[in-house]
């Protein structure tokens, strides 16, 4: 059923302006539709060395819920097999396992899916915008009857080359998109990717394609109303339906208006957030750091602490953000650089990665790019304060 709008308000809604963010120059990766559509000849080749029938098979999935890219990934997966199968998929269809990206060192597999070695055993799994180190994927490999990954984060190839695994299971991308897109072209090679995919697609992956127009707006409406929302639970198969029916009746004005007002509380509350930031070193390199944990906000504060520090002629590599988590029983960090930065900058996937390890949590640490995330302990001799100092401890 299409969204009704009330014919004052829609009038009214073509007369707004959404300056927020949309000034800014940017330098796009593919310059037209065509040349971006154009640019997934590898996931197209892959998937042609993946038989239908293994596809139409698919019944784990196993995603990152993090984040609009994991999320997306997950339904365009649904979305294949609802249409293969001719039919509404039910629970005993497809096993949806949601988790985060991590990599387990403690116990050597990841603590999500090892505590869902029942439902992993004999499916046929994918793997969605995860970096999963050695141990993870050998244990998946071992336990599933077949498995594939697609996966956008370039760190994730040293980690396969490391593997026993067959490596033709595996699709990694070279940073030219975020994992949703190639997951579309794996499924859908011959279709046009769909535009809410582009849009996702280019807000991860930092394409700035400006043949979608303007779409800041609409990406916050989604995060909020659909990526982020709490009442939606991702091991549902039915919180993925009301994602088809919700992308399907977007009504673009009204999502503007919506999103608009959405992205000035954002800014509101991120300038807010990030005023409390102060210079300090991480591991030797000049920062600005923040005690600061929030599932949605975080890369948008950790900008504004960019912002700040060059505002105020202040030199940093980049910005860290660190809160201890009481359900995972460890600290969690972020770390952002500037993405004007050419790569691979201050390399904070490596960085992340080799923290994770050496402070051996369950979750470890990867990255993409210009951004880093790991696991640190509080025991065993560490502490969240022995990474921030003029001189490097670990690294």
């Amino acid at each position: 059923m299409k969204i009704q709008v009330n014919k004052i308000l829609s009038n009214s809604l073509k007369n707004v302006n959404y300056p927020i963010f949309e000034d800014k120059i940017h330098t796009p990766r593919y310059k037209t539709d065509k040349e971006y559509q154009s640019s997934f000849k590898d996931i197209k080749k892959y998937s042609s060395k993946i038989s239908d029938k293994q596809k139409k098979s698919i019944n784990c999935i196993i995603f990152n819920k993090g984040n609009a890219d994991g999320i997306v990934c997950a339904y365009i997966v649904l979305k294949y097999l609802k249409k293969k199968l001719k039919r509404d998929l039910t629970p005993n269809d497809i096993y949806l396992i949601p988790t985060a990206p991590s990599s387990g060192h403690k116990r050597g597999v990841a603590k999500d899916i090892y505590k869902n070695e029942i439902n992993i055993k004999g499916k046929n799994v994918i793997v969605l915008d995860l970096a999963y180190d050695i141990d993870s994927l050998n244990f998946l490999k071992e336990k599933s009857k077949t498995m594939i990954v697609i996966d956008d984060h370039p760190i994730t190839k040293n980690i396969i080359n490391s593997t026993k695994c067959n490596k033709t299971n595996y699709y990694i991308g070279d940073s030219g998109h975020a994992a949703c897109g190639y997951t579309w072209k794996f499924f859908f090679p011959k279709k046009k990717v769909n535009p809410i995919i582009q849009m996702i697609d280019s807000d991860d992956a930092k394409l700035y394609l400006k043949h979608i127009g303007k779409t800041r707006q609409i990406i916050v409406y989604l995060n909020y109303r659909i990526i982020h929302n709490p009442y939606l639970k991702w091991h549902n198969i039915n919180s993925f339906d009301k994602i088809d029916i919700m992308i399907k009746n977007l009504n673009p004005n009204f999502v503007k208006f919506v999103g608009h007002y959405f992205s000035e509380i954002e800014n509101n509350i991120k300038e807010q957030i990030a005023q409390h930031a102060i210079f300090s070193y991480f591991e030797g390199h000049p920062v600005y750091i923040l005690s600061f944990n929030s599932p949605v906000l975080y890369k948008m504060v950790q900008r504004q602490m960019l912002s700040n520090a060059k505002k105020q002629n202040k030199k940093i590599d980049f910005a860290v953000i660190w809160g201890w988590q009481h359900s995972r029983n460890q600290y969690n960090i972020q770390l952002l650089e500037d993405h004007y930065l050419p790569l691979p900058g201050n390399n904070l996937p490596q960085i992340a990665y080799k923290l994770g390890k050496i402070g051996g949590t369950r979750d470890g640490g990867s990255g993409r790019d210009h951004v880093g995330h790991f696991y640190w302990p509080r025991g065993n001799g560490k502490d969240i304060w022995d990474l921030f100092g003029k001189t490097a401890k670990y690294l």
